[in-house]
């Protein structure tokens, strides 16, 4: 049976209080083999669907963040323009029950 040391006992400790943390900063880091091994507009898809999957997966970040990934994502990997994934994300009949959600909870708290 493997022992523990002190030091990495410790190393583990401090690996497991910060798990989400290391989560976030590693995985995209790891995933960077994904672009670069399968080049050109697919590879960069790929990374931004694994990217989505495995946080979405862990929840390390909230999935109505995470599912804005794509909006800012794939505009600087040059897949797509803003101009076009935009409207996708939101558009005017979004918008309206928003809106109304605004001011039905403004007049609730001013009265």
């Amino acid at each position: 049976m493997l022992q523990m040391t002190d030091t990495t006992r410790k190393i583990w400790a401090g690996v497991m209080a910060y798990r989400t943390l290391v989560f976030i900063v590693i995985y995209p880091v790891i995933l960077v083999a994904v672009p670069l091994l399968n080049p050109g507009e697919p590879g960069r898809a790929a990374y931004i669907l694994l990217l989505m999957a495995g946080y979405w997966l862990t929840e390390v970040i909230p999935i109505y963040v995470t599912a804005l990934f794509p909006v800012f994502l794939a505009p600087v990997l040059g897949l797509i323009p803003s101009s076009k994934i935009c409207p996708a994300y939101m558009k005017v009949s979004h918008l309206d029950p928003f809106t109304n959600v605004v001011w039905i909870t403004t007049l609730a708290h001013t009265g």
